[in-house]
């Protein structure tokens, strides 16, 4: 904690900043991954979606460890948006096998 107490106002406001940031990159992230049809789109939204979610992680411990509240968006889903998405399927039909080719 006392590598902490000596972290100006601004540094403060600097982890806000990154704060955010890393949060609006998690949700770009997180859309890339539910719009990825490739499977190396699929791979990389993978890695991406990882490292957003680690940095942003890491950078809510660093605040908390401050004792500064952050706000984040109660209408934030992180989950599938698939219910928005309802008549496009999530199956990618071209990585299937064709069942006649046996």
């Amino acid at each position: 904690m006392e590598e902490f107490e000596g972290f100006s106002d601004e540094q403060r406001a600097e982890l806000l900043a990154q704060i955010a940031d890393a949060h609006a990159q998690w949700q770009l992230a997180l859309q890339q991954f539910n719009n990825a049809m490739d499977e190396v789109v699929i791979d990389d939204a993978i890695y991406l979606l990882n490292a957003a979610e680690m940095r942003f992680e890491g950078l809510m411990r660093v605040a908390r460890r401050l004792r500064i509240v952050v706000n984040i968006p109660n209408h934030v889903n992180f989950r599938s948006y698939r219910s928005d998405r309802q008549d496009f399927p999530r199956v990618n039909l071209s990585f299937a096998r064709d069942s006649d080719s046996f």
